[in-house]
């Protein structure tokens, strides 16, 4: 296995992170829906949790069947037009070609050679 594949929701937050960000604000609102219509029906509210669900049932169908995929287009188009971006590989630092560039340094080479402890 080469590596971990990347799912289609991690490409949209690197190409098009605008779009990603409407998505998880529908996920949200979903979930809202959802937690509402949970608790009125554990408080015996029936019609009102009914009407949260059918809300939550709607947000989620917006979101698979509209927001989602128009995020995937954008990050598609993004991606094509602005080229594949690169990984940045390390948050913070960056990553060193070797031990002795490092900047702080840490792990000199050739300094613990042939030492007894």
């Amino acid at each position: 296995m080469a590596g971990k594949e990347k799912s289609l929701m991690d490409n949209v937050r690197k190409y098009s992170p605008n779009q990603a960000a409407e998505v998880k604000e529908s996920e949200a609102e979903t979930r809202k829906h959802g937690d509402e219509a949970i608790k009125d029906f554990k408080e015996k509210k029936y019609g009102s949790a009914a009407i949260n669900a059918v809300k939550g049932l709607g947000s989620a169908a917006d979101t698979l069947l509209v927001k989602a995929p128009k995020a995937a287009m954008y990050a598609g188009m993004n991606r094509l037009r602005d080229g594949e971006k690169k990984d940045e590989g390390m948050k913070k630092g960056g990553k060193v070609s070797s031990a002795s560039s490092r900047a702080d340094g840490i792990a000199q080479r050739g300094k613990t050679r042939g030492k007894m402890c």
